[in-house]
C-alpha cells in the first residue's frame, strides 16, 4: 500500500509538472484569502501533528495571477511547513503573511519546524532532491514550485536554520488580465 501510494504521488506530481511546462498562464482576478483558508482547512483534517497556522494580510487580498499555479505552490509550501514540523512535543507554528502593494504582492510563509541544513539549502529546488527522510515525499514538490515560480517570473527564496525553522518568500508582479 505504501509503495502504491508513493507511486501515485510521483505520477500526480509529474502530471502537475507536465501541465505547467505545456500550458500558458491563465490569469484570473481572485481573492487569495479563501484559497489560503481552503489549504489550511484541508491540512487540519489530514495532519496528525496539530499546527497553529496564522494569517496576516496587508493591502487588498484581490490579485491578478494564475490561481491554479499559485494554489499548487502555496499548498506545497504550507504542507511542507506542517509536514516537517519538529516532533516530540514542540508546538507546530506556521505564519502566512501577504502584502499587496498594487503592482506586486509578496507572500511569506514562516515556520518553527526542523529547518533545512545549510548544506542542503542550495539543492532544495532540484528534481528528486530530499534533504531529510523525517517525512515521506518524492523530492518533486519544491522542484515543481520552482518551475511554476519561474513561469510566473517570481522572485523567491528560502531562508532556513536547522533546528529553528524556515521562511519561504516570493514576490510576484501583478499580471495583466489576459493569458500570458
Amino acid at each position: 500500500d505504501k509503495s502504491i501510494s508513493n507511486l501515485d504521488d510521483i505520477i500526480r506530481e509529474i502530471l502537475v509538472y507536465s501541465r505547467n511546462s505545456r500550458t500558458a498562464l491563465l490569469v484570473e482576478h481572485f481573492d487569495i484569502q479563501p484559497l489560503i483558508r481552503e489549504i489550511v482547512d484541508g491540512l487540519q483534517t489530514v495532519e496528525t501533528n496539530p499546527c497553529t497556522i496564522t494569517e496576516e494580510y496587508t493591502g487588498s487580498t484581490t490579485i491578478f495571477c494564475d490561481k491554479g499555479r499559485l494554489d499548487t505552490v502555496l499548498r506545497n509550501i504550507i504542507t511542507n511547513s506542517v509536514k516537517y514540523s519538529k516532533k516530540g512535543g514542540v508546538a507546530c507554528f506556521v505564519k502566512f503573511s501577504f502584502t499587496n502593494t498594487g503592482n506586486q504582492f509578496t507572500i511569506q510563509i514562516t515556520d518553527n519546524g526542523e529547518g533545512i541544513p545549510a548544506a542542503s539549502l542550495p539543492h532544495v529546488f532540484e528534481m528528486f532532491y530530499r534533504g531529510t527522510s523525517s517525512a515521506p515525499g518524492t523530492g518533486l514538490g519544491l522542484y515543481i514550485c520552482k518551475e511554476i515560480l519561474d513561469k510566473l517570473k517570481a522572485d523567491y527564496r528560502i531562508d532556513s536554520t536547522e533546528g529553528k525553522g524556515t521562511t519561504f518568500t516570493c514576490t510576484i508582479k501583478q499580471a495583466a488580465k489576459k493569458k500570458i
